[in-house]
C-alpha cells in the first residue's frame, strides 16, 4: 500500500516537474522574444534621436530645408 502510494506520488511530482519545466522554457523563450523587441524599439529610438538632432542643427545653421517652411 504505501509502495502505491509513493509511486503514485512520485509520478504526480514528476508531471508537475515536466509542467513547470515547459511554463519555465516557454517564459524563457517569451523573455528572448520582448528583448529582440526592445533592442529594435531602441535602435529606431536612437536613429530618430539622431535624426532629429541634425535637422535642428541644420535648423539653427540653415543647411538643410526642414520641412517647416522655404528657404
Amino acid at each position: 500500500m504505501n509502495t502505491m502510494v509513493a509511486r503514485r506520488n512520485r509520478t504526480a511530482r514528476s508531471r508537475e516537474e515536466e509542467c513547470l519545466a515547459t511554463e519555465l522554457e516557454d517564459a524563457r523563450r517569451r523573455i528572448i522574444e520582448l528583448m529582440g523587441q526592445l533592442a529594435e524599439t531602441v535602435r529606431s529610438r536612437d536613429a530618430l534621436s539622431d535624426r532629429v538632432q541634425v535637422m535642428a542643427w541644420n535648423a539653427r545653421w540653415g543647411r538643410e530645408h526642414t520641412g517647416f517652411g522655404v528657404r
